[in-house]
């Protein structure tokens, strides 16, 4: 689905993900700290097209261009060290990550087919707005026009 400039694109993407979360990495966080690193990036990413099927692929892109620029200073134990943070650490929760926001997405974009199907624009962008003002009654002031208006171009 991605021209060659747009893959091209979404692979540096990938790689800016992956560097931002090693980047991020001092010390020894715990797999929870590891997850909101990765699920603070990935959001980003993830707007721009990344999914988690491509993590794999990344690390492994990631890897070979680390051993060829180390060449002789690729030992095993740097090797080691590279598979149990990069690809293991950051990479397992880059894929969690990502399959989490993708689930949140479907799950979002279901819901609301499912509740276009029930009832008209107009209610449902009521509905959206009696929730918002509920929770946040000065809100209410913002949005002085004619609701049913409002509520209609808001699920168009």
């Amino acid at each position: 689905p991605y021209s060659p400039s747009e893959m091209a694109g979404v692979g540096i993407a990938h790689l800016d993900m992956l560097g931002r979360c090693v980047g991020a990495y001092t010390g020894v966080p715990t797999r929870e700290e590891m997850h909101r690193m990765a699920s603070e990036v990935a959001v980003g990413q993830f707007q721009k097209g990344l999914r988690s099927t491509s993590v794999a692929c990344i690390a492994a892109a990631a890897t070979e261009v680390m051993r060829e620029g180390l060449q002789s200073g690729w030992t095993p134990q740097l090797e080691e060290a590279w598979d149990e943070v990069v690809v293991r650490a950051v990479g397992g929760s880059l894929t969690s990550a990502l399959e989490e926001l993708g689930d949140t997405v479907t799950l979002v974009g279901d819901s609301w087919a499912l509740a276009m199907t029930k009832m008209g624009m107009e209610d449902l962008g009521m509905i959206f707005y009696d929730i918002l003002f509920d929770a946040a009654p000065s809100m209410r002031s913002m949005f002085t026009k004619n609701q049913k208006v409002m509520a209609t171009k808001l699920v168009e």
